[in-house]
């Protein structure tokens, strides 16, 4: 079981991340503390880059797959900002 709790704050108006943090919960393997440091990386990136941008650049030990599918899911908010704009 991998838990990670993630928090952040998005510009709406640029649809850009301004900051990530994530917060380890419960993680099974020593290495996966490591990862958190990675979700402040997405500072800065734009909703719609998100997705490419972690499927490339957020690869080996510095980060974890389980992680990097929920901060792929924090791009998902471009979609609703556009439902919220409607």
């Amino acid at each position: 079981m991998h838990e990670y709790t993630v928090l952040g704050s998005v510009d709406t108006s640029t649809r850009t991340n301004e900051w990530v943090t994530a917060t380890v919960q419960v993680l099974p393997w020593q290495e996966c503390p490591g990862a958190i440091g990675s979700a402040a990386r997405v500072e800065g990136m734009t909703l719609s880059d998100m997705r490419g941008r972690i499927r490339g650049e957020f690869v080996g030990t510095t980060t974890c797959t389980h992680l990097n599918d929920t901060l792929r899911a924090i791009a998902d908010l471009d979609a609703l900002l556009d439902l919220r704009a409607r």
